[in-house]
């Protein structure tokens, strides 16, 4: 894949490795240094054949800490979430996360893999 270089490509198997395999194409977002454009020509490539099952955390019963074990979530992240969900006293829709600075759309769609409202 052009802009995959060995240490792209290590970061790649790492990366899945730490994961415990792939769940989604969208988890390549999560390795650090991969640009959307070189994970948009993967995904045009390559597909994940044998998805790894992914238990999904109530967003509403989870803790920080809980949030802060989810791939490219710090822990100052899911206090970040936690007290956003905790001050609306519960989310419908994960799309309101969008409204905290740090979480993009992209960001969103790898947050739906780990997370529901309910």
């Amino acid at each position: 894949i052009y802009g995959v270089g060995p240490m792209l490509g290590e970061r790649i198997v790492k990366h899945r490795e730490s994961l415990g395999g792939f769940h989604h194409e969208v988890q390549l977002y999560t390795v650090c240094g991969l640009k959307d454009t070189v994970v948009a020509r993967i995904m045009g490539q390559f597909t994940v054949k044998t998805p790894v099952p992914i238990e999904k955390m109530n967003i509403n019963k989870s803790s920080a800490s809980d949030l802060a074990t989810l791939p490219s979530v710090s822990f100052e992240l899911g206090m970040k979430i936690w007290q956003f969900v905790r001050v609306r006293e519960g989310l419908t829709d994960l799309s309101e996360l969008l409204k905290i600075e740090e979480i993009s759309p992209r960001r969103l769609q790898v947050f739906r893999l780990y997370l529901y409202a309910e």
